[in-house]
């Protein structure tokens, strides 16, 4: 087995939760810019105005 000294298993484990925390990041961002995509889709496809689906009755 491979002995590291303290400092650099430190630096191991803090570059590991930085990708971790960089990928979690990246897939978060991804999926908010997915579901706006889609739900933005809906006002131009179709031609809902934004104003009158968030203030109109029906």
């Amino acid at each position: 087995m491979v002995s590291l000294s303290k400092k650099r298993l430190d630096n191991v484990g803090r570059a590991l939760s930085g990708a971790c925390v960089t990928l979690i990041v990246l897939l978060v961002a991804t999926l908010v810019f997915m579901v706006a995509q889609h739900g933005l889709a809906t006002f131009f496809v179709d031609g809902i105005s934004p104003t009158a689906f968030f203030t109109g009755t029906t």
